[in-house]
């Protein structure tokens, strides 16, 4: 059955949109600010539950036919549907649809499909499966209707569901374009955290946004998360943490009234029941700020900031965005707080004044490039010409080590020589002398380190031969 009224008016009469002696349950409305309405429920039909619908056209005042939304050729269920529309009476309808894959009408998995209806035509676009083939895709729960699919001010579309990818629960989301296609679906949440029952908000902005809460599981508490995304980005935000970790929250809820959102939900402290809420100011500007990262190892992190706060963790190379936008005219710069240990990080149209979506800040890390430690000589070695230098060095620099180069002086004349080797033989030196010698450490990144201490004076050894002539004549007399 269905009613309405005018603003200020009164109710009218209720309309029956559907009879039948089957079950038919699970009704859903969605308006625009013309008036215009579409109904959409699931009905049991020959034993298969089908999508269905009637559009209400507020200019001539007047319900369609009944309409059939999911796939009935394939027998397979559908069902809890949810429709938005945009201000020229446009739809997308979404909805759980049995796995065709599987072949049965009772699959065991479900995708998210959406279809899109015309209202100039009212003609039907092809079903569109959002959610990926193989995972247990659901767009809504039994416990908790909330908005999971809506026009943004430009015609653009986002839907939003939970899905079980053969490992654990994750929130997603896909976005139609205003000629219906629609794009490949983004996790919002993190793998490996039982993420669950997601709602969303628009606003009207001519460069509004969507934003998403769910929650999450940290091990042994349910906590509300939130992403967000503007008309003009093309990434959404990092997920923030908005409920207690030491608190179970549940059945969030947002709204979003042109540049502020709202967030609600129910939380658990261990002895009471209550009801918590936050207003976040993380879509004051227009204009998102964020970019890309590269360098980073595996388990090694970067933290940026904007304009010296806003801080966000990157845990893994590719794109960011910061959660608080920048009203067009006023400034951004991005900085790194914390680099990785042992790396610098450098950017690349980092600062600037925002007039639009900024996507190409450039982070990039590497390692620091320091040279060796001073090399320590351990022991010498002298012979012949020759003085043989041993050598350790403590830390190679954060790179490998290519080579030594070893001086040894004797007034103003010197001998040098290098090895890949921590041993360096000097040869070429007169046995009359003394020397000092030095050395000095080379790393793969070309850098070189201090000169060693100076040895004591080392003099060349000469090292005999045999018998001289006139003793071997002297031992055979």
């Amino acid at each position: 059955m269905f009613s309405q009224r005018p603003a200020g008016g009164s109710w009218s009469t209720a309309d029956s949109l559907s009879d039948g002696d089957t079950a038919i349950e699970d009704p859903s409305v969605a308006i625009n600010t013309s008036g215009d309405v579409l109904v959409t429920w699931q009905q049991l039909i020959n034993g298969v539950f089908a999508v269905k619908g009637r559009y209400w056209d507020a200019d001539t005042e007047s319900w369609s036919s009944i309409e059939t939304y999911s796939n009935t050729t394939e027998n397979l269920h559908g069902g809890f549907a949810e429709a938005a529309l945009d201000t020229d009476g446009n739809a997308v309808i979404t909805w759980r649809q049995a796995n065709a894959v599987e072949g049965t009408q009772l699959a065991p998995k479900g995708d998210i499909v959406a279809r899109y209806r015309s209202n100039s035509s009212g003609t039907l676009g092809p079903i569109t499966q959002l959610s990926a083939t193989g995972h247990d895709a659901f767009n809504r729960s039994v416990e908790l209707d909330r908005k999971t699919v809506a026009f943004l001010a430009d015609n653009s579309a986002v839907s939003t569901w939970y899905a079980f990818d053969g490992v654990d629960f994750r929130v997603y989301a896909a976005e139609m374009d205003s000629q219906g296609n629609w794009g490949t679906p983004v996790a919002l949440s993190a793998s490996g955290q039982h993420a669950k029952l997601p709602s969303l908000d628009v606003d009207d902005r001519n460069d509004g946004a969507v934003g998403v809460v769910w929650v999450r599981s940290n091990g042994v508490h349910k906590i509300v998360q939130f992403s967000s995304k503007s008309i003009g980005s093309d990434v959404w935000t990092s997920s923030i943490d908005l409920s207690s970790e030491t608190e179970t929250a549940f059945w969030p809820v947002i709204a979003k009234d042109g540049l502020h959102t709202e967030a609600l939900w129910s939380r658990f402290n261990g002895t009471n029941v209550s009801l918590s809420s936050v207003s976040s100011k993380a879509e004051v500007g227009t204009n998102t700020i964020g970019g890309s990262v590269s360098g980073l190892a595996s388990n090694e992190s970067v933290v940026l900031q904007n304009n010296g706060g806003d801080n966000l963790i990157i845990s893994a190379n590719g794109n960011f965005t910061f959660a608080n936008p920048v009203d067009d005219g006023n400034q951004y710069a991005v900085t790194v707080l914390t680099p990785p240990t042992q790396k610098t990080c450098s950017i690349s149209n980092g600062s600037g004044t925002a007039t639009a979506a900024v996507t190409n800040v450039g982070v990039s890390c590497s390692i620091i490039n320091e040279e060796p430690a001073k090399p320590v000589i351990t022991r010498t070695e002298e012979e012949d010409g020759t003085i043989i230098l041993y050598v350790s060095v403590s830390d190679s620099g954060n790179s490998a080590l290519s080579f030594f180069t070893a001086t040894c002086r004797s007034g103003s004349n010197s001998v040098t020589a290098t090895s890949t080797a921590s041993s360096i033989t000097l040869s070429g030196l007169d046995n009359t002398k003394s020397y000092i010698c030095s050395v000095t450490a080379s790393n793969e990144n070309g850098h070189i380190s201090e000169s060693s201490l100076d040895t004591v004076s080392i003099t060349p050894e000469a090292v005999s031969r045999g018998l001289p002539v006139w003793l071997l004549y002297q031992a055979t007399q």
